[in-house]
């Protein structure tokens, strides 16, 4: 295993590369208290230019060049992308869009539509995230069911913006805020050959225990992950 620091800008503003959520990992699930502690601690850096440990990120390369395995760490950049994608929606300064876009979006010649977004997540909540990246907010609304709008991706959206909101109303700067994730620090723990479920396991610290039924469902999903992240890159016949 391999370790080392860096800045979360850092890691997402990795190219040509997207980040995947392994089949048998949970849905994404964050509640409001976590997303407020986290959009607290964010606003925090920015305000008072402290760096701040925001914890591990375990991954694991694949066999192919650009694609990054999340094994721990999901909710947290998944939360950080849709706050990123909020004050995206929210802030018209165009430095700060065009950096967003860095941690959001894979850009140059060559990239296929399966590599322009950065993250993966699981099918049931990849849907709803690719509708609030690639959809004007006017056109949103029409496109989610009511299962979807009700999801934690498009919930913890809207909490953001709301959050956003109080705080550009208070006087802050949006853009302090995407600046801070240079001050956020992380530890990059790239496994090599030892077992992801166990890694996986032992990492899990974001207060989303693990059942019985998750750990079995991990076990048994685990073997098709390598399987599902070959298929999941082959063209797509149009249904008739």
């Amino acid at each position: 295993m391999n370790a080392h620091t860096l800045d979360i800008a850092e890691f997402l503003s990795k190219s040509q590369t997207i980040f995947v959520v392994p089949v048998y990992q949970r849905n994404y699930d964050w509640k409001n208290d976590s997303c407020n502690q986290l959009f607290k601690d964010i606003a925090d850096v920015a305000e008072l230019g402290k760096e701040h440990f925001l914890g591990t990120l375990c991954i694991k390369s694949s066999s192919s060049h650009y694609e990054l395995s999340i094994i721990d760490g999901q909710q947290r950049l998944t939360s950080i992308s849709l706050l990123m994608k909020a004050i995206y929606d929210l802030d018209n300064d165009e430095d700060t869009r065009e950096t967003i876009r860095d941690y959001l979006r894979n850009k140059g010649r060559g990239i296929t539509a399966d590599l322009k977004t950065k993250l993966h997540l699981n099918d049931r909540d990849d849907a709803v995230y690719h509708i609030l990246l690639d959809k004007a907010p006017s056109e949103r609304e029409c496109l989610l069911t009511s299962t979807q709008m009700n999801s934690r991706i498009y919930q913890n959206y809207r909490l953001f913006c709301d959050r956003l909101n109080e705080y550009s109303a208070n006087g802050g700067n949006l853009g302090d805020l995407v600046d801070a994730l240079k001050l956020l620090t992380v530890v990059e723990l790239e496994i090599q050959n030892e077992n992801p479920q166990e890694i996986f396991e032992s990492l899990n610290s974001t207060g989303l225990n693990l059942t019985n039924v998750d750990l079995l469902r991990n076990y048994f999903l685990m073997q098709f992950d390598r399987i599902y992240s070959v298929f999941r890159h082959l063209p797509q016949k149009n249904c008739p």
